[in-house]
């Protein structure tokens, strides 16, 4: 008996109903229909291409392609060969080239990684930044038009694959640091999904609408994996189409009655205040919107129904979910239909002493959101800064061992070790437990001290974000230090939209972080647009600015 791997469990759906559609691609030319059977069809003619240019069993395929169905052939085409198959991110006109390419070249001559699939436009790029790496860069124009020819070979016989093969690689997202290639296994991807769809009643039925990147684990799992693994539909979209045009999504959703869409925090309310007064859709098919990937606030949860609360959804719709690639996705779900629950802090515990304590009447206090419940199998604990349980009324790191867990980083042993300590991942996460639910705060290098008081620096970007005239999502906080003060101080680097002066945002910018987080910000500098360093996944990169921000200081004296 054939034992079961992803492309086995597609090919059974294949099987089942060769008519059944696997993905909805919309491009800017259209909308393409790629059934399950179309997909085994396609990704075999990418694995003849691949086996001929001598790529094998377990070797590592790097695809850096844009938002077009090859993205899909070239991923399951290599998993065909045994190889094992990373999406990447294609570099945008908005990313400085040099880096990306740089950073790129870092993690090849780290991992000893040989095959790229991309485009001839960017060779040159690969070229000037590639040298002296043994790499092989295949061109997708080329396979394409060879197996429109007939002049590909057939793909070799498919290998045998053992469940715990690794079967792809989740690049992290870089914004601390080099990305780091989370190994996952046929086995723990499979169990993951399983467990994970069984929470959510997700199976045949559903319908996904995402514009989430793929080289992201929120696309790559809960998008394109479960809907590949339980016979569901995706319908895909370009996720640069929709930082343009965010209420694509709502269209999508209507016309296609989407079932579920995840979306990271800030998306909540990039849709909120993109969508024109009176604009409304039909988006009663939803039973859930999952917030994920960055801490999760209520705010936007309040700004999401206040523009579209009387379009068929509910509280009980707008969910939270707790994830991670090295647990392949989902640690905690809340429960569709259900209203998330959350608690309200005293701000001065929390800060001073990272004690949970609810808000007494008169005192400042913080509203968090639950993270639900750990999905059956995962186990949750809190430890505090000596490695051992954190006090039951004291936040912590959070710590996770399940059965999905990652094999190990690629080619960095000691990272591996570092972070998975007797069975146990330590995330870099900060949260607690509570009535069996989790609540997670931030990540540990998210916790800024300043003038002697803790403050996570995602939530100076919320409150910044919060301010008129910012470009949406174009905001970095961090912590520098002063030596005239003695202390550290906070910075702030934001992108205008173009509707304010740059002096009467900065005062506006430090009036609400002073009103609402009682911060007293000295640095808030207004950047030109598309200034702000990214990572190659396309998040905004503390680490990098922060560089790039002492750096300028240095040489202006």
């Amino acid at each position: 008996m054939q034992q079961r791997t992803i492309l086995s469990t597609i090919e059974g759906h294949a099987a089942a109903d060769p008519a059944r559609v696997f993905c909805r691609f919309q491009t800017g030319a259209g909308t393409e229909a790629i059934g399950y059977a179309d997909l085994l069809r396609r990704a075999e003619g990418f694995a003849g291409a691949f086996a001929a240019a001598g790529i094998g069993r377990q070797d590592t395929v790097i695809v850096i392609l844009q938002h077009r169905p090859e993205l899909l052939y070239g991923f399951f085409g290599a998993m065909r060969l045994g190889a094992v198959p990373a999406f990447m991110p294609f570099p945008s006109p908005k990313q400085d080239h040099a880096l990306f390419w740089s950073s790129h070249r870092k993690l090849l001559a780290l991992t000893g990684i040989r095959f790229i699939l991309t485009y001839r436009a960017i060779a040159a790029g690969i070229d000037e930044h590639f040298t002296g790496l043994d790499v092989r860069v295949l061109y997708v124009e080329d396979i394409l038009e060879g197996l429109a020819a007939g002049t590909v070979p057939p793909a070799p016989p498919a290998p045998a694959i053992a469940p715990e093969d690794v079967a792809f690689l989740q690049h992290s997202s870089g914004t601390t640091g080099l990305k780091k290639g989370v190994m996952l296994s046929h086995a723990a991807v499979l169990r993951q999904i399983d467990r994970y769809a069984g929470v959510l009643g997700f199976g045949p039925g559903d319908v996904v609408v995402s514009w989430l990147p793929l080289y992201h684990d929120m696309g790559l799992i809960s998008c394109l994996m479960m809907t590949a693994v339980t016979g569901a539909e995706l319908v895909c979209m370009d996720a640069f189409e929709w930082v343009r045009r965010p209420t694509m999504l709502l269209d999508a959703i209507e016309q296609h009655r989407g079932t579920f869409a995840y979306l990271p925090n800030f998306a909540f309310l990039h849709i909120a205040r993109a969508a024109r007064p009176g604009q409304r859709w039909d988006l009663g098919s939803l039973r859930a919107l999952v917030n994920c990937s960055e801490p999760c606030k209520p705010q936007s949860f309040d700004a999401f129904l206040a523009a579209f609360g009387d379009c068929g959804i509910g509280r009980g719709t707008l969910q939270v979910c707790y994830a991670m690639a090295e647990n392949v996705f989902a640690v905690s779900q809340t429960t569709p239909g259900q209203p998330v629950a959350s608690l309200d802090l005293d701000v001065e515990a929390l800060e001073s002493e990272a004690r949970i304590v609810p808000a007494a009447p008169g005192r400042d206090s913080r509203q968090v959101l639950s993270c639900g419940r750990p999905l059956p199998g995962a186990e949750v604990r809190i430890l505090d800064g000596a490695g051992g349980d954190a006090a039951p009324d004291l936040a912590g790191q959070i710590a996770i061992r399940t059965d999905c867990l990652f094999t190990g980083y690629n080619h960095l042993p000691e990272l591996t070790a570092e972070k998975l300590v007797d069975g146990w991942y330590r995330t870099g996460d900060l949260g607690f437990l509570h009535a069996g639910e989790l609540y997670v705060l931030g990540r540990q290098d998210d916790l800024m001290i300043v003038y002697g008081r803790n403050y996570y620096a995602h939530n100076i970007e919320e409150v910044v974000t919060a301010c008129d005239g910012i470009a949406p999502g174009r905001v970095v906080a961090f912590a520098v230090e002063s030596r005239q003060m003695g202390t550290r101080e906070a910075v702030v680097l934001l992108e205008p939209d173009g509707t304010r002066e740059a002096a009467e945002l900065r005062r506006a910018v430090k009036a609400r972080v002073f009103d609402v987080l009682g911060l007293t910000l000295q640095h808030v500098e207004v950047v030109p647009r598309n200034s702000l360093v990214k990572s190659t996944a396309g998040k905004i990169s503390r680490d990098q600015n922060r560089r790039r921000y002492m750096e300028e200081r240095a040489g202006n004296g």
